[in-house]
């Protein structure tokens, strides 16, 4: 039978080599069925991913709460505007764009280390400063406010070893989240999921493979990264 390596492969992508040797050593002296077994081995992946899953939810939810102020605040003036090459507006996306990306950082480092984890107040700390930034973009002498916070913010965090190590564990999962959409919307250009309406078929499946396959791919990063740089 070759179900006790593809399942011991399985659990090691959620627990340690050892513990998934164990948990599926333990399983086979039981004498399950084929069926008993699978389902047990399903019962234990999600028993140790439970964390993961509902960190996928918020990291979803984020979005909306980028969204919905970004709505309110910043879509409405740009009726408004006489001159559409205005570079607030191009700002204002981006802020925009940036604030989804660390908004997922802050959903699974939520779900994952909790709420009153480091990780999370960093993460949350600059998602709510982007946020706040991206609705604002409109104002006079933004970008300037914008460009003085970041380089205030990077000044006060990075001459210390320990905070430069926690901006970087912050930071190098949000860039695999964006990266990795990125690819998937450059591999969509010679397609027709562009030119096709936003609430199309094709381009909700696309959306959730791409919001998925880079949500997996931020996660994997954030547990691969926070043992070795903060060392918990």
């Amino acid at each position: 039978m070759h179900k006790a390596p593809i399942a011991e492969w399985l659990l090691t992508h959620v627990s340690t080599s050892q513990r998934a040797s164990e948990v599926v050593g333990d399983l086979l002296e039981q004498k399950p069925s084929l069926i008993q077994f699978w389902l047990t081995i399903a019962r234990i992946a999600v028993a140790l991913t439970w964390h993961w899953i509902f960190g996928v939810f918020l990291a979803g939810l984020s979005g909306f709460v980028v969204l919905a102020p970004y709505s309110l605040l910043v879509k409405p003036r740009w009726n408004l505007t006489y001159h559409r090459d205005e570079p607030w507006r191009l700002w204002a996306v981006y802020l925009a764009a940036a604030a989804v990306c660390f908004g997922t950082n802050t959903g699974l480092a939520v779900s994952r280390y909790g709420f009153r984890d480091r990780l999370t107040w960093m993460s949350a700390a600059i998602w709510a400063i982007l946020i706040t930034c991206a609705c604002c973009a409109w104002m006079p002498h933004a970008l300037y406010v914008v460009a003085f916070l970041l380089t205030a913010g990077l000044a006060a965090l990075l001459p210390s070893s320990a905070t430069r190590r926690l901006v970087f564990c912050v930071l190098a999962p949000t860039a695999a989240y964006a990266g990795t959409s990125a690819v998937f919307i450059l591999l969509s250009q010679p397609t027709s999921i562009p030119l096709a309406s936003t609430g199309a078929a094709t381009n909700v499946i696309f959306g959730i493979v791409t919001f998925l396959t880079s949500i997996v791919i931020e996660s994997v990063v954030l547990a691969r990264l926070r043992p070795v740089l903060l060392g918990e």
